[in-house]
């Protein structure tokens, strides 16, 4: 079992990635995109909800998607060489079904022809990295305080789970909440994977100390 030094690097890659890209796009979104009511899927759509023609937005929007999964691609790869953790056959598939989602958001989601696509990468993506964010932290809890951990895990089930309702319902404002499931996503995974390195770090260390000492 080789120690996990790598995860924490492509959590935070993607991080950057999709930052950078969705910042990207609504500054060159045709209109004021309004973050209450839109969701940043709309950033794909080849026409903004008021009608007007979304070239450059979308090109950023699609390019930001495919970097994402290729970086969750590469992921995969990386648990399936090196096996860093013991759920690593479960983080590898996750990351795959979070690739392929990340792909299939590439579909534009005001066209009815190819809508069912993006909204099953939607639900791929958030449901691989929610399963992946509870795992990751869920691995590294007897390092945390107990009522960090439940906070957390509190925080992150009830935005993401609230969020999943209002989005399969199509129910009105679930583009306001997806902003906060979102960041509790981002948030759990990324803190669990850099427990995640530290540990891994620090066996490096033990293993090399002990090695002196013999």
């Amino acid at each position: 079992m080789y120690p996990d030094l790598s995860t924490q690097h492509y959590i935070r890659l993607l991080i950057t990635v999709l930052f950078s890209f969705i910042t990207s796009a609504i500054l060159i979104y045709p209109e004021k995109f309004q973050m209450v009511m839109f969701p940043f899927s709309a950033l794909g759509r080849k026409f903004t909800p008021s009608g007007l023609q979304n070239i450059y937005a979308r090109i950023v929007f699609d390019a930001g998607m495919f970097l994402c999964g290729y970086t969750m691609y590469l992921l995969a790869r990386y648990y399936s060489r090196k096996h860093p953790v013991p759920d690593a056959p479960i983080y590898e598939f996750l990351s795959y079904i979070s690739a392929a989602g990340f792909f299939l958001m590439m579909a534009p989601c005001d066209v009815p022809e190819v809508r069912f696509l993006h909204s099953i990468g939607s639900g791929f993506v958030v449901g691989s990295h929610f399963f992946m964010a509870s795992i990751r932290i869920m691995a590294v809890q007897q390092h945390m305080k107990r009522w960090s951990l439940y906070i957390l895990l509190t925080i992150l089930i009830s935005s993401v789970l609230f969020y999943a309702l209002l989005w399969f319902f199509e129910l009105p404002y679930h583009p306001l909440f997806q902003k906060p499931a979102f960041a509790a996503i981002i948030y759990v995974e990324l803190r669990g994977s850099t427990l995640s390195r530290f540990l891994g770090e620090r066996k490096v260390r033990l293993s090399l100390q002990s090695q002196q000492l013999h």
